[in-house]
């Protein structure tokens, strides 16, 4: 990997920060891109969410005055995103890559699914109840594995979860969100840091690219139409999981 592609990577993140914080779906724009690039599916996988790290962590700063209505719960939520985030990421790491590759379109498809539905979750969701119920935690947990497995549509699925479990405005709970998907893409990160199989020259400039455009996007949300930054990302996962069937 040549300076060229580290360049093409730093801007895929960039935009796929800036998706991520804005609209969500932003592994949908770098893992393709990882693909078109020449990696196989798992090292793009893994090198994706490292990289992404640090576009989640741009946009969690973004929007951390947000969460002080929330910092008596976000223990145990931070904890069982973590505890997902462990078991996602173990998952992948024990499923070789052309069985990931086969799975690799039904994922998207799903991912693209979920943010072509967001606006409709959103108008869904019950604001208001008392709080943490039993049901919380495990949901969380059960989105936070598949986040560590891939990662495209997460944001949407915790969003869906936390806005019937917690009471607050959107942006509020938007930014519960960003925190816990740092945290899930954290956990996951550091498995993968320790798999040998993350394409390092890659990934500097690829992590500068993540954070400058989660942090861009995160002063952007509520400013730009991401119903059509929706779309645009929905119809180029669609692309890319029938271009993955034909191959």
């Amino acid at each position: 990997m040549g300076p060229a592609a580290a360049s093409i990577s730093a801007a895929l993140c960039f935009f796929g920060g800036a998706t991520n914080a804005i609209a969500g779906g932003g592994t949908l724009i770098v893992f393709p891109g990882l693909i078109a690039l020449g990696l196989s599916a798992v090292p793009a996988n893994v090198t994706n969410t490292v990289a992404m790290t640090a576009g989640y962590l741009g946009g969690a700063r973004a929007q951390r005055a947000a969460l002080a209505a929330y910092r008596g719960r976000l223990r145990s939520l931070v904890l069982t995103a973590t505890a997902g985030g462990v078991v996602g990421a173990g998952l992948l790491l024990e499923t070789n890559d052309q069985s990931f590759y086969r799975a690799v379109p039904y994922l998207v498809l799903f991912a693209c699914a979920l943010l072509a539905a967001q606006n409709f979750i959103k108008r869904r969701l019950v604001t208001g109840s008392a709080g943490l119920g039993p049901w919380m935690l495990p949901c969380v947990f059960a989105a936070s594995v598949y986040g560590g497995y891939f990662g495209a549509g997460l944001g949407i699925l915790l969003l869906a979860i936390l806005g019937v479990g917690l009471e607050g405005d959107l942006a509020a709970i938007n930014a519960v969100k960003q925190v816990l998907s740092l945290v899930v893409n954290f956990v996951a990160a550091i498995a993968f840091c320790l798999s040998g199989k993350v394409v390092w020259a890659l990934v500097p400039l690829m992590a500068v690219g993540g954070y400058l455009g989660g942090h861009f996007g995160g002063k952007l949300v509520g400013r730009l139409d991401a119903a059509k930054l929706r779309a645009v990302v929905c119809c180029a996962g669609v692309v890319v999981a029938v271009t993955m069937w034909l191959g």
